[in-house]
């Protein structure tokens, strides 16, 4: 994290990406008023799919391959499925040294064409950790992929309505079960809540430069 100067010095009103940064990380540190506006995504090219489950399919992406984006799991995940009918695929950069025998491999990928290998399957993960808030799951999350997620990371918390959270891996596999079968009430709870999306959060940030500006004349 970038270190964070006293707010008097600076600025008068702080705009966090999660309340994992705003309560979390920064507790007790900032003191400027300050308000939460999650990511988003474009619903032009993420957009949530059609309802088809016929086995589970496991997916994820990062972009960085910093192994705190989850790999200790990931690399499990791709050893627990040998003799399993469950597919997982990895869009991105993978570490050095990491060899991966079960997974789909992509390398990063533009915009549209990340969202359409979403779409082809029904189940997201990040095991990511210490993230602010990262725009990964949410991008799963638009195409109707219920979300498997660590504790440990800003934006999560505030989307688990629309997943589960794990700890442990055994917890993981509990966690990713319960999943499966109930996977049609989390994929409608997406449709019918989900909005996470650019026009709504571009107003957001409208409204608070129009406040600040307001009270600076």
């Amino acid at each position: 994290m970038l270190k964070i100067f006293p707010s008097s010095q600076i600025y008068n009103f702080v705009i966090y990406v999660s309340e994992w940064l705003q309560k979390d990380y920064y507790k007790n540190k900032i003191f400027t008023e300050s308000q939460v506006i999650h990511n988003c995504v474009d619903e032009k090219s993420f957009n949530i799919k059609e309802y088809v489950f016929d086995k589970p399919k496991l997916f994820t992406h990062h972009w960085s391959d910093n192994r705190m984006k989850g790999w200790d799991v990931y690399e499990k995940i791709d050893k627990w499925i040998a003799d399993k009918d469950i597919d997982f695929t990895f869009v991105g950069n993978v570490p050095k040294g990491v060899k991966l025998t079960n997974t789909k491999l992509y390398p990063p990928l533009p915009e549209k064409e990340i969202a359409d290998i979403i779409k082809l399957n029904n189940i997201y993960i990040t095991a990511s950790k210490f993230e602010p808030c990262g725009n990964h799951f949410i991008e799963g999350l638009a195409c109707g992929l219920p979300l498997l997620y660590t504790k440990d990371s800003g934006g999560t918390k505030e989307f688990g309505k629309y997943g589960l959270e794990f700890d442990t891996f055994e917890d993981f596999k509990i966690k990713f079960d319960n999943i499966v079968n109930n996977h049609i009430l989390y994929y409608n709870r997406i449709k019918e809540n989900f909005n996470n999306f650019n026009y709504i959060t571009f107003d957001e940030y409208e409204k608070i430069f129009l406040r600040l500006a307001s009270k600076a004349q």
